[in-house]
């Protein structure tokens, strides 16, 4: 875990991808999407992003998006599985 960070929040180690491992374009879900699905705020995602936790993202043309199997190991992590 990185200095300073609550035990608390979520951590995944690895917080960007690699472009050669750049997700199919349809697969990518925006912030707004995926705060909506975790119940938070894009505010929060942006946060994570920063800190280097939460879901995995990519930037595509400046802007952020999670790939869809990002976001799915992330709620995998976080709930151990629980739908």
């Amino acid at each position: 875990m990185f200095e300073g960070m609550d035990e608390n929040q979520p951590n995944h180690s690895s917080s960007r991808i690699a472009a050669d491992q750049l997700p199919n374009v349809a697969s990518l879900l925006t912030p707004d999407q995926v705060a909506d699905a975790l119940g938070t705020t894009t505010k929060t995602l942006a946060n994570w992003r920063s800190r280097r936790t939460g879901p995995a993202f990519v930037r595509v043309a400046g802007r952020v998006y999670y790939p869809r199997s990002a976001y799915d190991a992330f709620w995998l992590e976080q709930t151990g599985g629980a739908a």
